[in-house]
């Protein structure tokens, strides 16, 4: 049917007030802001998404350098090569060191899983990537005897070792005087299943830390058990100077005369007999006896003197013998 455009005016009026109410009843409602959020919303995420994918594209070589260094650091890729490989190095550093009496033992290899578990979901198409482990840790423990320079060596070649390790445990114990060390260590590798370490790409030792640095600790060993000190020897007593023996002992005063020619005292000497007479105011030698001088007589008793000192003697007694 045609309309005539008498007609057609009125009815685009008509069509546009429509049109007009409707939009404005609709945006009166709030129905068409509603469905600007959510597409606004839905457009965000989106972006968040596209742009985090573009950051994780970008950042890949990069991890991927680094998850390569660690597994280049590693013994290999199975457990049982693992197990033998790191047995072999843990004896060569001991023998190095000097140790001796070594034991080692492996632990068995336990497998970590990855820390995103919870990121991938129970379905079927991600369930490998949920329970795919990360890597497998060894652990082994050694032990040895030698001296402390020996235990310290030991020690400082594994720690700068250029495998991937964790020194778990250390422990030391002195033997009778602590000369020597019984050296006891925990440690640990990881390695990853299916990812072969590259040899030429392994990292070298980091020579920087030498073992200089315990020199200080080696010289001093404080393990050893300090020797008691030596007992001085007892000095040895002088001998004391035999008393002098007074030799007027051995002149024993025999007799006593008073009369015409004058007064004298008799003595005699006890060990060979020898006589000597005493005569008042005349200085005697008396061999072996010193000098003495006859001061007087009384009776049974003699006055005599030697140097400046004067005393009696009782006639039988030996000259020394004063009386009170």
């Amino acid at each position: 049917m045609r309309l005539s455009r008498r007609h057609l005016l009125p009815a685009i009026v008509v069509a546009t007030v429509s049109i007009a109410t409707l939009l404005g009843w609709a945006s009166g409602s709030g129905r068409l802001g509603e469905g600007r959020e959510d597409l606004e919303r839905r457009i965000a995420t989106y972006v968040n998404v596209l742009t985090t994918v573009r950051e994780e594209r970008l950042s890949r070589p990069a991890l991927d350098e680094r998850i390569k260094a660690v597994v280049d650091g590693t013994l290999g890729t199975d457990l049982e090569y693992v197990d033998a490989e790191l047995r072999r190095r843990i004896a060569a550093l001991c023998e190095g060191a000097g140790l001796r009496d070594v034991t080692i033992s492996t632990l068995g290899a336990g497998l970590v899983g990855t820390p995103a578990r919870r990121e991938f979901k129970r379905v079927a198409s991600e369930r490998a990537y949920r329970d795919e482990p990360d890597f497998a840790r060894v652990g082994a423990t050694a032990g040895g005897v030698g001296s402390l320079a020996d235990a310290v060596r030991f020690l400082h070649d594994l720690d700068v070792a250029p495998w991937v390790k964790r020194i778990e445990s250390v422990r030391l114990d002195p033997i009778k005087d602590g000369r020597l060390i019984r050296i006891s260590i925990r440690v640990s590798t990881i390695f990853v299943p299916g990812l072969p370490p590259d040899p030429e790409n392994a990292p070298a030792t980091d020579r920087r830390r030498g073992l200089e640095r315990y020199a200080v600790l080696i010289d001093r060993n404080p393990f050893v058990v300090p020797e008691p000190p030596k007992a001085r020897p007892a000095a040895k007593p002088r001998p004391k100077p035999a008393p002098r023996k007074d030799p007027l002992t051995q002149w024993m005063l025999t007799g006593l005369v008073e009369g015409g020619p004058g007064v004298e005292a008799w003595c005699r000497h006890l060990g060979d007999g020898r006589s000597a007479t005493l005569l008042p105011g005349v200085v005697t030698d008396l061999p072996g006896g010193g000098t003495v001088v006859l001061v007087e007589i009384d009776g049974d008793v003699a006055t005599i003197r030697s140097g400046e000192e004067t005393w009696r003697v009782l006639v039988g007694s030996t000259l020394d013998r004063r009386l009170p």
